[in-house]
């Protein structure tokens, strides 16, 4: 036996980004408290509370309903954290790592802004270009659905970018800018989860 159950995580790992919640469920019933740690936190990456359309999921039967509970909760924490980041922007230091920031300053560009203003840090609250400012929204949205979904897939960048392509000052440059935007977030996005710790549960 005690070969067994390292050998059986081993293989459970192999399918921890694809079936999250099937290997989570698999953990549980095991009491595998780390592999179900590791497999609910890799579920943040997929809308397992979207179940408008979804047929029942078998991994059902292999779960408790204070299991599954749990892990609906912990997807829910995630998300209030996860969506912050995208909410407010005091949490970049510097106002020019902020794509559109100054764009509408020179150069000829006519970008219009956004209907509201944005909280910037050690700074007085100020629009954004209309443009960046969307791509917030959106990725607010993509992050309330799924936590830890990628942040530079072609499905989340795309509108952003074309939208970009239209200003004068960022169309040659800005794509760099925007990516190390969204590398910031997704490093601000994951400290944010791992302190909130909502995994406490699982110890």
């Amino acid at each position: 036996m005690q070969f067994i159950v390292p050998f059986a995580k081993r293989q459970l790992r192999e399918y921890v980004q694809e079936h999250a919640v099937a290997v989570f469920a698999i953990a549980c019933r095991h009491e595998w408290k780390d592999l179900a740690r590791e497999a609910a936190k890799s579920s943040l990456s997929v809308p397992i509370r979207d179940v408008c359309d979804s047929p029942r999921p078998p991994h059902l039967n292999d779960m408790t309903a204070d299991t599954y509970h749990s892990l609906l909760l912990y997807h829910s924490q995630c998300t209030q954290v996860a969506t912050v980041p995208t909410s407010t922007l005091k949490w970049i230091n510097r106002s020019d790592e902020i794509p559109g920031v100054g764009c509408t300053e020179g150069g000829g560009c006519s970008c219009p802004y956004d209907d509201r203003t944005w909280d910037y840090a050690n700074a007085p609250e100020r629009p954004l270009v209309a443009w960046f400012a969307g791509h917030l929204k959106r990725l607010h949205a993509t992050l309330a659905n799924s936590p830890l979904a990628r942040l530079n897939s072609p499905e989340v960048l795309t509108l952003a970018v074309n939208k970009m392509a239209a200003c004068p000052l960022y169309k040659t440059n800005g794509f760099e800018r925007l990516a190390k935007f969204t590398v910031a977030l997704k490093a601000k996005i994951d400290r944010d989860i791992d302190s909130a710790s909502p995994l406490l549960w699982l110890n």
